[in-house]
Parts: C-alpha cells; sequence; structure tokens
C-alpha cells in the first residue's frame, strides 16, 4: 500500500493466511482530500470480496465531492465493503455540531 506524507494515515488489516492483493486506486479520488485504500481478499472457489478503507479530513468532509468516490475500482455487482472515518456530521447525532451538506 502507498505511504503518503500529506494524510492522517490508513491501515488496512488482513488477516495472516487468507489471500489477498492490493488494487490500484484511481489518483483523482485523492485530489479531493480523499485518502483510500482497497483489497481483494479471495474466499474459497470463484468467491472474493473487496474492501475499500477511506478517511477524509475534517476539513473536506463538507465539501467532498460523492463524484470522486465513484472513480473507486469495482463497479456495480461485486461484492464491496467500505468502512472508514468520513467525519460526517448530523445534528441527530450530535445537535450542538454543524451538519453536513
Amino acid at each position: 500500500m502507498s505511504i503518503k506524507a500529506r494524510g492522517g494515515g490508513l491501515i488496512t488489516l488482513v488477516k495472516r493466511g487468507l489471500q489477498y492483493q492490493v488494487m490500484k486506486v484511481d489518483e483523482e479520488i485523492e485530489k479531493g482530500g480523499i485518502e483510500m485504500q482497497c483489497v481483494e481478499v479471495f474466499g474459497g472457489k470463484d468467491s472474493s470480496w473487496k474492501v475499500g478503507n477511506i478517511y477524509i479530513p475534517p476539513e473536506g468532509s463538507g465539501r467532498v465531492e460523492m463524484e470522486r468516490l465513484d472513480l473507486a475500482p469495482g463497479r456495480v455487482g461485486e461484492r464491496w465493503m467500505v468502512g472508514g472515518d468520513f467525519n460526517a456530521h448530523h445534528h441527530l447525532w450530535d445537535n450542538s455540531s454543524r451538519e453536513d451538506s
């Protein structure tokens, strides 16, 4: 996985013994301040899951263009699991914080 000096950093752990490969992330995604790592984890018999790990810094959380995430590797119909720190805000979660648009 790539190491970038500008961001907070990400780590994606894969259990020892599982077969996986690191997926290339489109550079256009990171132009918007998003950090992203993706791996494909292989199960048995032609089965795999793609796992995305995303970090959106607080200063970029209100301005992230969702279209940038559409540039992520993979397409509809594939098995994906995405997690991360999106720095999203909503009054239902914390009524003292500003809501993201």
